[in-house]
């Protein structure tokens, strides 16, 4: 998802996505020197349904300034398609955590059982 605007803290975006899903990662550039004064954020889900609800939501409002900002869904690049980026451990607890609740699982096994037909 890329959102076009003028400048709020990365925090701000954070807060204002993150009702839509879990969050994988938040970016702020600044536009490029030919550009109008603003910035611009790459927002990424780890859902693509939650991020289609936030650019539903979120497109052409005044979320945190007083212009509308533009929110925008981006594709895959075909290259980056068949390269599958592993998530580290921390990124695993955040996705169990928000899918099972903070006190619904353990990452400990306790005990296994195996059952072969």
């Amino acid at each position: 998802m890329h959102l076009l605007g003028v400048g709020p803290p990365q925090h701000s975006l954070f807060a204002v996505f993150s009702q839509f899903g879990l969050l994988y990662s938040v970016r702020v550039f600044p536009n490029a020197a030919v550009a109008r004064p603003g910035f611009y954020a790459i927002i990424k889900f780890y859902s693509a349904r939650d991020a289609h609800r936030a650019q539903k939501a979120c497109d052409q409002k005044q979320l945190f300034q007083n212009s509308p900002v533009k929110v925008r869904l981006g594709t895959k690049h075909k290259a980056v398609q068949h390269q599958a980026l592993a998530l580290n451990s921390s990124q695993c607890q955040e996705l169990a955590n928000y899918y099972f609740g903070f006190n619904g699982w353990s990452k400990r096994i306790i005990k296994g059982h195996y059952h072969f037909l």
